[in-house]
């Protein structure tokens, strides 16, 4: 149900006149009959007190008719029911009781002691109807409905009188409201009634309309000038059109923006069309895939990042895919975010550039640095590069042979070491990658192999082609050597015949000074402490073909030693060791064979942690020796995580199977703080015809 403003305010003033009405009498009501009722009680009291000192002598000495006289006085009080005097015992002693219906329902009871000599003889005991407080209060609350009736009275004559005060200013305002909403006519004004609030009020509304009435104004004048203004805005707009239009269809990139969700513009440049074809209604990852789904799906979760806004913006885009590859292409990808930095991301800009021509400049720029490295190094050593060139073939040929995986391990691990020290980086790599799918659990195929020797052979085809045949002689031809051997051994003079056959062995020192000379340069890139080389080869010689894989496998031993063995300078200064580390290369030479020591005053060896890590791995290593050959296990490492450098656990079992498989021995000592050496020992080969085998019997 609707109801006026004049209805709801004469409402509401009668309510509140009667509500404050009713609150008062009935306040006044419940205080007479409270204050009315104890004033009773007093009275009572002190009724009953005077019939205790006036019944006491009759009470003391138990004498009824005495006490039933002293009772009867009560009956000049009307409200009065009945008195009774009792003894000391509580019996009753004499009682009366008021002629007529006894029974009321509302009564008030008072007791008073009777005292003789000080002493309580009993008690009077008084009970009265409280018949004339109820009637009191209902002729109250009967005067007071009267004044109730009246004043609702009074008040609706005023309440019709005085709403118009609120309500004509009120309704004047309506009023005007209505014909602006009805007719749409903003110059009618609302009269001003009253200087109160009501009058503010009419003022605002009215200057409320002045301010429409001139908007209104205004608007019509735009609206005149609209049209043309569009017009030249469209014109404007064309303009820029045909000039971005230019730019799209002639920049050599890639440009296309794509929304929210990731979908594709339908604008985008000539490039971007030719190279991925018109954008159509996929998001760009799917667009841009190459059907194997990996770039759709790395986009996805770049993309979905970027959109979370949780991380960093420069942090989310960067994981967005970088590169994509397509009909032989490579492209690079960059992405611009759309919106300002405290809004949601609306979109992106991505750019992309062909950069296939790029890259191939760059694998050629590194195929030829890689190559002038490795010619430097062959220049300054070409004896040592053609036994590498050799040595390789020879381990090549073994990997494509080898089922066993230890075995294949050992030779890709061989490979990449000698192919860093000659700086044929690329072969270095494959063979690091190869060793890191062996990590992961695969298999390394017969294609991951050929793949391996043909890079391989391309390179040693260059090289060849620069150095031509590998040289096989020492001061003389070996026929003629050999020869002199066989005639010395003819004439019954071994000894000399031996000491000349030595003269076709290498000579030691040349390769541990190579070996050197590597040392330093990993010492450097390592950012090691400056190393001291100490060569002490006793002139001794051994024969080539027998030691190459001894040589091979030792780099790992040297690499070793610098990688785990020296320190940092800063470790160094701490434990008050001299600023250069020495790392000794030695042999010697007796009766039974050749001793090759590897010698470092480092680090040390962690025995400690090679006993731990020997535990998790299930490997004996209760006795020092026990521990000794744990470290020539294959696959145990003290390093937690492989380089390029060492970590795979396979150097120091390649280098101690190379010396075994010549009938030789190795042993490794090493103190904490002091350094390690490492020693092998090789006899020398049993005699043979091997240089006697064209002897003339």
């Amino acid at each position: 149900m609707k109801l006026t403003l004049r209805t709801r305010l004469v409402a509401m003033l009668i309510g509140a006149v009667i509500a404050a009405l009713v609150v008062a009498c009935t306040a006044f009501v419940v205080y007479d009959r409270s204050s009315y009722v104890a004033s009773r009680a007093q009275t009572l009291r002190v009724l009953a007190d005077s019939l205790s000192g006036s019944a006491a002598g009759a009470i003391a000495f138990q004498d009824r008719d005495a006490a039933a006289y002293v009772l009867r006085t009560v009956a000049a009080e009307p409200m009065a029911l009945s008195a009774a005097a009792l003894d000391a015992e509580g019996h009753t002693l004499a009682e009366w009781r008021r002629a007529g219906p006894s029974h009321e329902s509302h009564t008030m009871t008072v007791e008073a002691a009777v005292r003789s000599e000080g002493a309580v003889v009993g008690r009077i005991r008084l009970v009265f109807s409280t018949r004339d407080v109820d009637a009191r209060s209902r002729r109250f609350v009967q005067i007071a409905g009267l004044v109730l009736a009246l004043t609702a009275l009074a008040s609706t004559l005023l309440a019709m009188r005085l709403h118009r005060l609120v309500t004509d200013p009120v309704g004047e305002l309506a009023g005007a409201a209505h014909r602006v909403r009805s007719a749409g006519d903003f110059t009618v004004r609302a009269k001003r009634m009253s200087d109160d609030e009501l009058g503010l009020l009419t003022d605002a509304f009215n200057e409320m309309l002045d301010g429409i009435q001139t908007r209104d104004a205004d608007l019509e004048a735009h609206r005149r000038g609209l049209e043309s203004t569009v017009e030249a805005r469209t014109r404007d707009l064309a303009t820029r059109n045909d000039a971005m239009r230019l730019v799209l269809d002639n920049v050599e990139q890639g440009l296309v923006t794509i929304d929210r969700e990731g979908h594709l513009a339908t604008e985008c440049s000539t490039a971007f069309a030719e190279w991925f074809g018109a954008p159509d209604e996929a998001d760009l990852g799917h667009h841009l895939d190459a059907g194997d789904g990996r770039f759709a799906t790395a986009f996805e979760i770049g993309w979905s990042q970027v959109i979370d806004d949780f991380l960093p913006r420069e942090v989310s885009t960067a994981q967005l895919p970088a590169t994509v590859s397509r009909n032989g292409r490579q492209y690079a990808l960059s992405f611009r975010l759309l919106g300002r930095d405290d809004e949601p991301v609306k979109g992106a800009l991505a750019l992309i550039r062909d950069v296939t021509e790029e890259l191939r400049q760059r694998e050629a720029e590194a195929a030829q640095r890689e190559f002038v490295t490795a010619v430097e190094r062959a220049l300054n050593d070409r004896r040592g590069f053609e036994d590498f060139l050799t040595e390789t073939d020879v381990l090549l040929a073994t990997l494509a042979a080898g089922e066993d995986r230890t075995v294949v391990a050992r030779m890709l691990h061989t490979i990449k070491g000698n192919c860093a020290i000659y700086g044929l980086t690329s072969i270095a790599a494959r063979c690091h990658a190869l060793e890191d799918k062996m990590a992961e659990g695969e298999t390394v195929t017969p294609d991951d192999v050929n793949t391996l020797t043909e890079a391989w052979r391309a390179t040693a085809r260059r090289l060849s082609a620069l150095f031509g045949e590998r040289s096989d002689h020492v001061e003389l031809p070996r026929e003629a050597l050999r020869e002199a051997c066989n005639a010395l051994i003819l004439a019954g003079r071994t000894a000399e015949a031996a000491a000349l056959r030595r003269w076709g062995d290498e000579p030691v020192g040349p390769r541990l000074a190579r070996m050197g000379d590597r040392a330093k340069e990993l010492a450097e890139r390592l950012e090691r402490v400056p190393v001291e080389i100490e060569v002490i080869d006793d002139n001794v010689r051994v024969p080539r073909e027998r030691w190459a894989s001894v040589w091979s496998a030792m780099v790992h031993v040297v690499r070793n030693a610098v990688d785990h063995g020296l320190e940092t300078p800063e470790e160094r200064e701490e434990a008050s060791k001299p600023p250069t580390a020495t790392l000794t290369l030695r042999t010697r030479q007796d009766r039974q064979g050749v001793t090759l020591e590897i010698a470092d005053d480092g680090r040390g060896i962690d025995w400690d942690r090679v006993r731990a890590k020997a535990t998790r791995l299930g490997l004996p290593c209760e006795t020092q020796a026990q521990l000794q050959e744990v470290l020539f296990s294959d696959g145990f490492s003290t390093r937690d995580e492989a380089t390029d450098t060492s970590g795979r656990g396979v150097g120091m079992g390649a280098f101690a199977e190379a010396v075994r498989a010549l009938g030789g021995t190795v042993t490794l000592t090493s103190k904490r703080g002091r350094g390690t050496t490492v020693s092998a020992f090789i006899p020398h080969a049993p005699a043979t015809a091997s240089f006697a085998r064209r002897t003339v019997a």
